[in-house]
């Protein structure tokens, strides 16, 4: 399940960070709070702007934006890469017993 901050939901639909935060606090949108930040489940935010008539799917927050897009790949990548490098630090210490074998 995504979440947004305060600050992507206002600027998908055009209003002021403060302005979503005083809809939290109102009642009008529920989030949860860490610290001094708000996060806001996609589901808090579907029913949100339903009630006040906006379509999500026709806002910038219904599709990934490159950011999140890359920074899941890097994360997948760097998984990949870091099971690569034991793999190759493996062999290499396989290599140098065979060798040392050898000689």
């Amino acid at each position: 399940m995504r979440k947004f901050t305060t600050k992507e939901i206002g600027e998908a639909i055009e209003l002021s960070d403060e302005t979503i935060r005083r809809c939290i606090r109102e009642g009008q949108l529920a989030a949860e709070i860490s610290g001094r930040n708000y996060y806001i489940t996609e589901d808090a935010v579907k029913e949100f702007f339903n009630e006040r008539g906006i379509r999500y799917e026709e806002t910038p927050l219904a599709k990934p934006t490159l950011r999140q897009v890359t920074t899941r790949t890097v994360s997948s990548l760097g998984a990949i890469g870091a099971i690569v490098g034991i793999g190759i630090a493996f062999v290499a210490v396989l290599l140098q017993r065979s060798y040392k074998e050898m000689r």
